[in-house]
């Protein structure tokens, strides 16, 4: 009987003696001749290389299946540490401001009480008693030195109408090219302070937002039309839901002045228009929420001025209600809500000038202001958080 010598291959078979066993998994084949042998080999190793082929192929499966789980582990890690990073170090990048102008809305018309989303937002927010417009309390030097901080001498728009004797030319209101001639506006609002410093704005009918000033004009800005506002707040989130979205937005709304000077500032018209205005914040927080960006938007509500009951005034030219007069009167006085993550809440403040708005919108945008007039009232008052 021929010597044997079996060895326990998984991989190659290996020849001794002109004698082979060959083991593949559970399966051995004893080849003890060279004629079996020659009649087997090339079986035999093909089953080998199979398996061979098989083990290295499954082998190099898991390995890639490995790697590939390695890096998508540290992919998502990545992410998560840089999203954390991000919200901790960028909450400023992240927060929107709103500034909303309800032309003529004087505090005491909270007491109406047909204004309880407004109410709302002044109750868990912050509020001032009163705001105090500039000489004279009229809608366009008004509005202008709440976005600039500077008295009307300074930024150039003295009155709704009024004429310039260098060359005999007249701004008036209500013509659309001076709205849009750079020659009458003149210091720098906030949204060009915002553009000078990489931060996107839109503007909304704002007085002034339609001129081209030192250069630079809001990245969006709607002409003056006769919109009514639940349009203009759909035209605004359009806006928000753009990939570069704007950071800061101002919007006018005219409704109440204009019910004022028709019917008079007590009249039911105005509480009217109160309820409408009011009815469509609600809709605009709705809007924030739904987006889910409520809780990174600074909404600050204010107005140019009041209003007072002129009724047998001859003076008014007809208009049940008037305003333009001396803005220390109480009638003259603005509205100052401000609710977000900028702002405490449950805060009652003192009367304040509304020169200090500019300035306030630099701090919560984190900019460098332009000088302006204002007395650095939010700042030392310590008022703004997370600014």
């Amino acid at each position: 009987m021929a010597n044997y010598d079996s060895i326990n291959l998984t991989s190659k078979s290996i020849l001794h003696n002109n004698h082979s066993t060959v083991i593949i998994g559970s399966h051995s084949k004893l080849l003890d001749d060279d004629d079996e042998f020659d009649q087997h080999s090339d079986e035999t190793l093909r089953l080998i290389k199979s398996q061979f082929s098989t083990r290295k192929n499954n082998k190099n499966k898991f390995f890639y299946i490995r790697k590939f789980l390695t890096y998508a582990l540290c992919i998502l890690l990545l992410i998560s540490i840089f999203s954390f990073l991000f919200k901790q170090n960028n909450t400023v990048k992240d927060k929107i401001v709103m500034l909303i102008s309800i032309d003529s809305f004087t505090p005491r018309y909270l007491n109406f009480n047909v204004t309880p989303t407004i109410s709302s937002l002044a109750a868990n927010g912050v509020r001032a008693k009163f705001m105090e417009p500039v000489y004279p309390s009229s809608t366009f030097p008004n509005h202008f030195s709440l976005v600039t901080g500077l008295y009307p001498e300074s930024h150039g728009i003295i009155a709704n109408v009024f004429y310039d004797t260098s060359d005999n030319s007249v701004f008036t209101y209500t013509n659309p090219l001076d709205a849009n001639n750079s020659k009458w506006w003149l210091g720098e609002p906030i949204w060009i302070t915002a553009e000078k410093n990489n931060v996107r704005s839109a503007t909304c009918m704002w007085p002034g937002s339609e001129a081209e000033i030192q250069g630079f004009r809001p990245s969006i800005y709607e002409k003056f039309s006769y919109m009514d506002l639940h349009t203009k707040i759909d035209k605004i989130f359009s806006w928000l839901d753009l990939p570069d979205f704007p950071r800061l937005i101002t919007l006018y709304i005219p409704e109440v002045d204009s019910a004022g000077h028709t019917s008079g500032p007590e009249s039911q018209l105005v509480k009217d228009n109160l309820a409408l205005v009011d009815k469509e914040i609600n809709y605009l927080l709705d809007g924030l929420k739904y987006r889910g960006i409520r809780e990174n938007v600074d909404l600050i509500i204010v107005s140019d001025h009041g209003m007072t009951d002129t009724t047998g005034n001859y003076l008014t030219y007809c208009l049940e209600g008037q305003h333009g007069f001396n803005p220390e009167m109480p009638d003259m006085h603005a509205m100052f809500i401000a609710n977000g993550p900028s702002f405490p809440k449950n805060v009652v403040l003192e009367g304040f000038k509304n020169l200090e708005i500019y300035e306030m919108l630099c701090n919560i945008l984190s900019i460098p202001a332009a000088p302006n007039n204002s007395t650095a009232f939010f700042s030392t008052s310590k008022i703004l958080q997370n600014t």
